[in-house]
């Protein structure tokens, strides 16, 4: 997997996101970016602090990284808030084909306490991960469960 910072669409820089994930497998039918020969990321990994509120952090994800100038499947955002409180959201792209294409917001995380355990997991669906993967196409692709914790804990260092 592929990790960067900065994404570029259509040449021009249009955000700063905080990693992004590329698989690095054949992908031979997906938009290229300009800047890159890889193609766009499969998912990027937002933090938002005290420069976006949690509104503008789901705006973002609606209107640049879910967005059809794009191929970016997944986003994982995560607002810190001044109270050592932050949530965690995952949207990603609808594969059905009624509402192909579409953000859906998959999955909110209430406030959680940067000062405490958690036991939440967010479910990214492998499919998304995989998305134009030539070796993954029309097959069922495992889930990923991230433990939200590995990302409290990060937090409070």
């Amino acid at each position: 997997m592929y990790t960067g910072i900065d994404l570029n669409a259509d040449g021009t820089l249009i955000s700063h996101v905080d990693a992004s994930f590329t698989p690095l497998l054949d992908r031979t039918d997906i938009p290229k970016m300009k800047s890159d020969e890889i193609g766009y990321p499969t998912m990027v990994f937002q933090v938002a602090y005290r420069h976006q509120s949690y509104h503008q952090l789901l705006c973002d994800t609606r209107e640049e990284y879910l967005s059809m100038k794009n191929s970016i499947q997944v986003f994982l955002g995560m607002k810190i808030y001044d109270d050592k409180k932050f949530c965690v959201v995952l949207g990603t792209r609808q594969h059905d084909a009624e509402n192909l294409g579409i953000p859906k917001v998959r999955q909110r995380s209430h406030l959680l306490p940067t000062d405490e355990v958690t036991d939440l997991k967010i479910k990214i669906p492998g499919k998304s991960l995989l998305w134009g993967c030539d070796k993954w196409k029309g097959k069922k692709a495992p889930d990923f469960e991230l433990n939200v914790e590995c990302l409290r804990v990060m937090l409070s260092k």
